[in-house]
């Protein structure tokens, strides 16, 4: 364990590092920050050096009752910050509880940004769970209800959101496969990231992404 700890903590020191030291001397541009995926259009614009802007996709809102009981709206509830998000389902032990326990390692390592990121985890096997099912699940997990959130969706709504709003690559619109991707979404709602959720280099790559929107924020608000 603390080898996979390190393997992923050393690295992500590094491009906060590289980001400070760029912005401290007056660079720009010069760090890679997450890209942005799905483009909604692309509109002309004259005052654009290539004469064109490109609007990208940004999520719309989904509501959700999390393990609480409390009814939640993600661009309501999650005004302003970066949301990490996942799919699982509550019976699964394999993969998606692994895929949890890796969630976990995340809010641990961000425990501090509490006013800047929010986790959600959203079940998938709707018509069985429920919220106290959820908060057992939580509380097995050792999670801050302040910070991280699991969540039941209307299934009507669910689907739509992931195929349409986040276009969660290789859905099983079934969910009898589990989805291994954390899906990485800026203030503004924009997606920044797929990420492999079960592979260790990716979800250092995921945490690199979360630390360098953390700054590209606070950035902008200077």
């Amino acid at each position: 364990m603390k080898k996979f700890v390190l393997s992923i903590l050393l690295p992500l020191l590094i491009p906060v590092v590289c980001f400070i030291f760029v912005w401290n001397v007056g660079g720009d541009g010069h760090v890679k920050l997450p890209p942005y995926y799905v483009v909604d259009s692309v509109v002309a614009n004259a005052k654009s050096k290539s004469g064109f802007d490109t609007i990208y996709h940004k999520a719309a809102d989904l509501q959700f009752v999390n393990q609480l009981g409390d009814s939640i709206s993600i661009n309501t509830k999650f005004k302003n910050k970066i949301v990490v998000f996942n799919l699982f389902n509550l019976q699964d032990t394999t993969v998606g509880l692994q895929l949890n326990k890796n969630m976990q390692f995340l809010q641990k390592v961000y425990k501090k940004n509490d006013d800047t990121i929010a986790f959600l985890s959203l079940a998938t096997n709707i018509p069985t769970a429920s919220v106290q099912d959820l908060r057992n699940y939580a509380n097995a997990l050792n999670a801050n209800h302040d910070k991280w959130y699991f969540g039941l969706s209307a299934s009507q709504k669910l689907l739509p959101y992931l195929q349409n709003q986040i276009q969660v690559p290789g859905l099983d619109t079934s969910f009898k496969t589990p989805c291994n991707k954390f899906i990485l979404l800026d203030k503004d709602r924009n997606i920044r990231g797929y990420f492999n959720a079960l592979d260790t280099f990716q979800i250092r790559d995921c945490a690199d992404a979360i630390s360098l929107l953390i700054l590209e924020k606070k950035r902008k608000r200077k």
